[in-house]
């Protein structure tokens, strides 16, 4: 019989979600200064490269799925390189999505926008 409960611990899923939020907090600095001499859509586009960069990263250990068997370094690496890259994509563009909400909420004559966030 095949044991299929994952062999991640708490701690060690912390240690990649943590390494994934400090990664996208780190880099935000970068991701403004480029889009000052890039347009938005390059960023994006350099933010989901990276983000590409990280599934690969992840998908190198064969058998494991965010933890589960193998090697976990590869995945703790692929969470932080996902989330420099996830930065790059959400920075850029999350002025455009919080305008977007506000705008279709004031379409259905709902006033959320002071309370998005």
């Amino acid at each position: 019989m095949v044991d299929s409960a994952p062999k991640l611990n708490a701690a060690v899923f912390g240690l990649m979600m943590a390494s994934s939020a400090f990664f996208y907090a780190a880099q935000m600095p970068f991701s403004t200064k480029l889009m000052v001499k890039l347009s938005r859509r390059w960023v994006v586009y350099i933010g989901l490269a990276v983000t590409v960069v990280a599934h690969i990263v992840m998908g190198l250990d064969p058998g494991s799925a965010m933890g589960v068997g193998g090697k976990i370094g590869f995945n703790i690496l692929g969470m932080s390189i996902f989330g420099w890259g996830l930065g790059f994509i959400l920075i850029p563009l999350l002025p455009e999505i919080l305008d977007a909400a506000a705008d279709n909420a004031k379409a259905k004559g709902i006033n959320y926008s002071d309370k998005a966030l």
